[in-house]
């Protein structure tokens, strides 16, 4: 890992509130996104270990370096982005998770930071922490607050939010059973936030919190809540997904491997909902890395919660997919092997403005290529079996890149369908970390502010405006 000095990082900050720094040239000309936020979790400031940062890429070459103020060791910013327009000028904000902040004397309860867009890039805005500013429930230590973090714009019937998963909340005596925050942020330059909590024991969600599991994990807007620990049946770990069937009911339905007609079993470790996405016509997408496929354990695979009702919200269990999947929407390239993880990354994106069928990215960051151990794929479902490694786009393959580990994709951008695909490869040069953007061309990122390190993790995280 790196350690940057206090002064670099600062000169970098302030000229990117002021003029935005000047990014070195890119090794290829993709259509890059308008403003890409990437998440450097293990980045060293100063003498502070695992700090974190985030480096924002703009589409005309500019970047930033963003940080919390008063960092601290092992607050891992950047473990989470998303970006969103709070207060309505068309501009993004963006928020960020730091999982590992201490909040008073509560060790790694964890904090979101939100930072206000402008034409001179982004500046720091709001600090929420449980227990004050309107965020519900009270800092507590080790609840990882900010693991997660999911957008949804609203619409007429349901209003914006900000969902923020907490995996290692206790609830009552049950240790990492995990809370989730749904917040609501007013469209204004000083937005006042509000917000409900919700674990397991909410009625909203009509089940009983457990050990270890993890709700909030991963979220995907306000619709879909994970809990990949939770123990199914008597399967430790084999992961359940709450579920809002209509936006406009409180309550979630929890599905499982176990659910009837949904394919599979649940079994201990499979992780069901590690990785979440919405993508037509199948709805809902659910990860589930630690499926076994016969004696080859972690292979992975994707369920789908779909089939939906005539609001278009997911109410069936629908097909599943792994890399031994030849159809609907195969053949999956690959083969199913031991530890691929399928599953561990999901993203879509409409091929076209007529399309009915999104395209489906699965990132299998275990994935070995050849003798090249966990270099890392990611499969298109609905894509013709197509796949993405670091080959076929741009880098090197290596050992343990785990190409895969992340994903954004979108298109229709201001009008331009062109899809755009940014992966993440935090594995890449011991861990210092790369992305991958592939549109109309391929390049591969790696981090400007500064000389990447060991162990930084740059893209652990990432979130682009894409359309």
């Amino acid at each position: 890992m790196r350690t940057i000095p206090v002064v670099a990082l600062t000169a970098a900050l302030t000229a990117g509130l002021t003029g935005v720094a000047t990014a070195a040239p890119a090794l290829a000309a993709p259509t890059t996104p308008p403003i890409t936020a990437i998440g450097i979790p293990g980045e060293d400031l100063g003498t502070q270990p695992d700090a974190g940062a985030v480096e924002v890429r703009y589409a005309d070459g500019r970047h930033q370096i963003l940080y919390p103020s008063g960092y601290h060791a092992g607050d891992r910013f950047g473990t989470a982005v998303t970006e969103l327009d709070v207060d309505g000028d068309s501009v993004s904000d963006l928020v960020v998770g730091a999982p590992g902040r201490d909040v008073g004397t509560a060790a790694d309860a964890g904090a979101v930071y939100l930072f206000h867009g402008s034409s001179t890039g982004l500046r720091p805005w709001k600090v929420l922490t449980q227990g004050s500013g309107g965020v519900p429930g009270q800092a507590q230590a080790g609840a990882a607050f900010g693991s997660a973090l999911s957008w949804s714009a609203g619409s007429s019937s349901v209003p914006r939010s900000l969902t923020v998963g907490a995996p290692r909340w206790d609830v009552g005596g049950a240790a990492d059973a995990g809370a989730v925050a749904l917040l609501s942020l007013t469209q204004s330059a000083d937005p006042t936030v509000t917000g409900t909590l919700l674990t397991e024991n909410s009625p909203e969600l009509g089940s009983s919190a457990q050990a270890g599991d993890r709700l909030g994990a991963a979220v995907q807007g306000a619709g879909a809540l994970a809990a990949p620990g939770r123990t199914v049946d008597g399967a430790k770990g084999a992961g359940a997904v709450y579920v809002r069937t209509d936006p406009r009911v409180a309550a979630y339905t929890r599905i499982s491997q176990n659910t009837p007609g949904m394919p599979g079993t649940a079994e201990a470790g499979d992780g069901f909902g590690s990785a979440l996405a919405y993508g037509a016509p199948s709805g809902l997408w659910i990860g589930v890395p630690g499926e076994d496929a016969g004696s080859l354990t972690d292979a992975g695979m994707v369920n789908t919660f779909g089939d939906t009702n005539e609001d278009g919200v997911p109410a069936e269990p629908g097909p599943a997919y792994t890399q031994n999947s030849t159809g609907p929407g195969g053949p999956v390239a690959g083969t199913a092997e031991a530890g691929d993880r399928f599953g561990a990354a999901l993203a879509s994106y409409p091929p076209s403005e007529q399309s009915d069928a999104d395209v489906v990215l699965v990132g299998a960051p275990g994935e070995d290529l050849g003798t090249i151990r966990d270099a890392g794929m990611v499969n298109e479902i609905w894509g013709g079996g197509r796949s993405l490694t670091q080959a076929s786009t741009a880098g090197i393959e290596e050992a343990g890149d785990r190409f895969g580990s992340s994903l954004v994709a979108g298109n229709g951008a201001g009008g331009n369908w062109t899809p755009r695909i940014l992966v993440g490869a935090p594995g890449e040069d011991a861990g210092a970390g790369a992305v991958v953007v592939v549109s109309n061309g391929a390049a591969i990122w790696k981090q400007v502010t500064g000389s990447p390190e060991a162990g930084d993790g740059y893209g652990t995280a990432l979130d682009a405006r894409l359309g």
